[in-house]
């Protein structure tokens, strides 16, 4: 895998929301200079980075209900049909998870047949939040989400972190290589997985691909980027 390929399988995020208008443009522009496949950003940022990325081949992920997923199911589509208006390329949309630990599975289906709907023909993706599933929970989840026809499996929204028992910390709770398999295990090849949370390095990105991975989502692309280059110059010299 040359760095061209690799890079095309990381998306670049942009998610905090004191961002200023130049970092969003800075996304944009490393993602065209590195060859990210995508920039992940705010519904109101869709239109700062469709300004630099139209015609080009990287693509806008749009974060929609992020990052809880607590609104009705019928606002996530307006969010989405909106975001399409505006350019967005893809739909990354926080679900409703009380809905699966209650294994209010009708529930469940009835919300991703109103997403699939407002996405239309555009790559749909969910987050499953894995850190807070069992591996049923996630394996159903994924099954169900396999029926509705949804494009990609996000594990996480990768905010999170857990109080450490030890330290008396709290420490980020980073990507699960296990979930990643598990999701894997679930969906084959019928379904793309795209892992988050805390993927700030090569070295973890890379287990993160070894596990089943198509797609990595990081703030911390152009680091996971060097890492990679750093390897590949490594192997030459050998």
């Amino acid at each position: 895998m040359n760095r061209r390929e690799f890079a095309g399988k990381i998306e670049n995020r942009v998610f905090d929301m004191d961002v200023r208008d130049t970092d969003v443009k800075s996304a944009c522009y490393e993602a065209l200079y590195h060859g990210f496949s995508s920039v992940q950003v705010f519904p109101v940022m869709v239109d700062e980075c469709r300004k630099i990325l139209k015609d080009t081949e990287v693509k806008i992920a749009v974060l929609i209900d992020y990052c809880h997923g607590g609104f009705p199911p019928e606002l996530k589509a307006f969010e989405i049909e909106d975001a399409k208006i505006h350019g967005a390329d893809i739909f990354n949309v926080c679900i409703t998870i009380r809905n699966v630990k209650d294994q209010k599975w009708e529930k469940v289906d009835k919300e991703l047949d109103i997403l699939r709907n407002a996405a239309g023909e555009k790559e749909l993706r969910i987050f499953l939040e894995t850190e807070y599933l069992t591996d049923e929970e996630i394996e159903q989840l994924c099954l169900h989400a396999k029926q509705k026809n949804i494009d990609t499996l996000i594990t996480s929204t990768g905010l999170y972190y857990k109080l450490d028992k030890n330290t008396k910390t709290e420490v980020p709770v980073k990507a699960s290589l296990d979930d990643i398999r598990l999701i894997k295990k679930t969906v084959g090849n019928s379904m793309k997985i795209l892992a988050q949370g805390f993927i700030d390095d090569y070295k973890f990105a890379k287990e993160v691909f070894d596990a089943g991975a198509d797609m990595i989502g990081s703030a911390k692309a152009e680091n996971i980027l060097d890492g990679f280059e750093e390897e590949m110059l490594c192997m030459t010299e050998r």
